[in-house]
């Protein structure tokens, strides 16, 4: 939509705070703030982007609001899904125009809409009524009618109901999902999508136990999102990170692709990825035993240089290597399970690289290897 703002439209005003208020536009309307009111009519009829000015002096600038902004700001009942997620979602479960999509848990609509901008045909099942009435309220509310008449909601529980017709994806935003993965492989065709949103990786992990035999590509993400303060010309920038405009974590996204449903169908992508994290572990201890192996290299330095007592080194050396002798103990009842996964690095072999060979205690004539790592 473009050109001069028009009664009935949406307008978001935001003030010298980046403060946003959404509001609806009419010709009788006031926005009120505790900076005095600006009449609707101040507004009407003018192009977005200008300012206006309330009773009291304070000035807003007034813009259409995007999707984005509707999505937080809108009426709610249940907890929305943020933009952050919502597009990898729709990206992910690649939606288009046309795509039938079964969702359910349809809460306050951010999902539908951002699926129904999309152009996509949506067959949701919702159990409550009043977050029923609410989404659709939402979509004709920013996306008008023409986006309701492909928005098809009705009471149920996806639980418990029997599904029927046919989807090209499934989108599922539920406290338990693993409870409807099975009841809508029959209704998903061949080669469509299956995207759940979970609120923790406990949840996502029993989604992926829901799966069993004929899913393939199965993938388990979680999106950061952190915004920047850049001032002046840019010579100041710094991260938001910790603070309120900061959003590290809000749930993580599965998303799988059914493969006609052959018993005899494996999907290896969980074992590969969980073999990937065994052997980054190891990496990461051998990176901090290097470390330790600096820090020994230092201490003869130290020697040389301020001709420390070499008994003060040594014991120094003694306790560096008592805690070698525990990490790696600790390292080898963590790892050693895994090493038929294919990890690169044994315990057997971190101990002939960091212990001296008489025994536990350090050896001020062994001379500790150089770091495989360095």
């Amino acid at each position: 939509m473009s050109g001069v703002f028009a009664e009935g439209e949406k307008a978001l005003f935001i003030d010298s705070k980046q403060r946003r208020y959404l509001i609806q536009l009419n010709q009788e309307g006031e926005f009120h703030s505790h900076a005095g009111f600006v009449p609707h009519t101040s507004v009407i009829g003018t192009l977005p982007g200008q300012p206006v000015e309330s009773t009291k002096g304070s000035k807003y600038i007034v813009l259409r609001p995007t999707l984005e902004d509707f999505v937080i700001e809108m009426p709610r009942g249940a907890q929305v899904i943020y933009p952050k997620d919502l597009a990898p979602m729709c990206m992910i479960g690649d939606i288009y125009p046309g795509a039938r999509v079964f969702e359910t848990g349809v809460g306050s609509g951010a999902l539908s809409m951002t699926m129904l901008r999309y152009g996509a045909h949506i067959t949701g099942l919702e159990l409550r009524e009043d977050f029923m009435n609410r989404a659709k309220a939402n979509v004709r509310s920013f996306l008008g009618e023409e986006a309701l008449s492909r928005y098809n909601v009705s009471l149920g529980d996806s639980y418990e109901a029997t599904l029927e017709g046919s989807f090209d994806r499934v989108m599922l935003d539920l406290p338990e999902p693993w409870q409807v993965v099975p009841r809508v492989q029959h209704v998903l065709e061949a080669g469509g999508l299956l995207v759940a949103y979970t609120p923790s990786i406990t949840q996502a992990v029993q989604v992926r136990e829901s799966m069993g035999k004929g899913w393939v590509d199965q993938r388990t993400l979680e999106v950061l999102h952190r915004t920047w303060h850049i001032e002046g010309n840019g010579s100041t920038a710094r991260s938001s990170n910790g603070c309120s405009h900061s959003v590290s974590h809000c749930g993580t996204l599965d998303w799988f692709e059914p493969l006609g449903f052959d018993k005899d169908a494996l999907a290896g992508a969980f074992l590969g990825g969980f073999n990937d994290c065994v052997n980054q572990f190891v990496v990461e201890v051998s990176k901090t035993f290097c470390a330790f192996g600096i820090a020994f290299s230092f201490c003869e330095y130290l020697v040389t240089l301020a001709n420390i007592s070499k008994s003060v080194i040594e014991k120094c050396k003694n306790v560096w290597c008592n805690f070698f002798a525990e990490a790696i103990a600790s390292a080898e009842v963590l790892i050693d399970p895994y090493l038929h996964l294919g990890s690169p690095f044994s315990c057997a072999e971190l101990r002939h690289q960091w212990l001296p060979p008489s025994g536990d205690r350090y050896q001020p004539t062994h001379q500790v290897p150089s770091s495989p790592c360095l």
